[in-house]
């Protein structure tokens, strides 16, 4: 099932790109690689100069090279410590200020698309199919529609970080308190716990 959504979420990426509407490809690169790298610098640089604590967490992989199946442990950010809580949530903070940049860029983006193609009737020579033309403005629409829930969500999480709506646990460290935040997930009448980090992430 999951094979299956990612391809054909890529075929459409693929699709709408070859189409001339640039933005799904843009977010595929700037939050699933370049957003990412930036949060994992960032961090790295915090750690460096003392700010806090990484906690990460070992994801075992198992590829076939020629039949044989060779297993692989990558360590990836799980979560990060600070030795204050409000330390915690500026950092939180502009990681979603970051990713909000990003988001408000991809919406602009998209809005250029729609107002070249679609008001100004600047449509490229290969739109030369009404049914081209719809399947395009669809899903123009559904990403526009995406890239505002994803807007609204970063809101949402600003301002649990705010109202510190979160549940912080506490470690001793070198003599040090780190703080660590989790964020509260209600499904189906089950309460679970997930790191901020993933949160943000997502």
């Amino acid at each position: 099932m999951a094979e299956m959504k990612f391809f054909l979420l890529s075929a459409l990426v693929i699709f709408a790109t070859f189409m001339g509407f640039h933005a799904p490809l843009f977010y595929v690169v700037f939050m699933f690689i370049l957003y990412p790298v930036y949060i994992s610098i960032r961090t790295e640089s915090l750690r460096k100069s003392g700010k806090l604590l990484i906690e990460s967490k070992k994801n075992q992989w198992i590829f076939y090279m020629q039949g044989i199946p060779v297993k692989e442990a990558i360590n990836s950010l799980h979560n990060i410590h600070t030795p204050s809580e409000n330390e915690l949530g500026s950092i939180f903070n502009r990681m979603l200020n970051a990713k909000l940049l990003v988001l408000f860029t991809l919406l602009a983006i998209t809005c250029h698309n729609f107002y070249t193609y679609f008001i100004l009737g600047q449509i490229p020579v290969f739109f030369n199919n009404i049914w081209l033309i719809i399947a395009t403005l669809l899903i123009g629409l559904l990403f526009t529609v995406f890239i505002v829930q994803k807007i609204r969500d970063c809101i949402k999480i600003k301002q649990l970080i705010n109202k510190k709506t979160w549940i912080i646990s506490c470690h001793e460290n070198h003599g040090i308190d780190y703080y660590s935040a989790y964020h509260i997930i209600t499904e189906k009448n089950e309460v679970s716990y997930s790191p901020f980090l993933s949160t943000i992430l997502k």
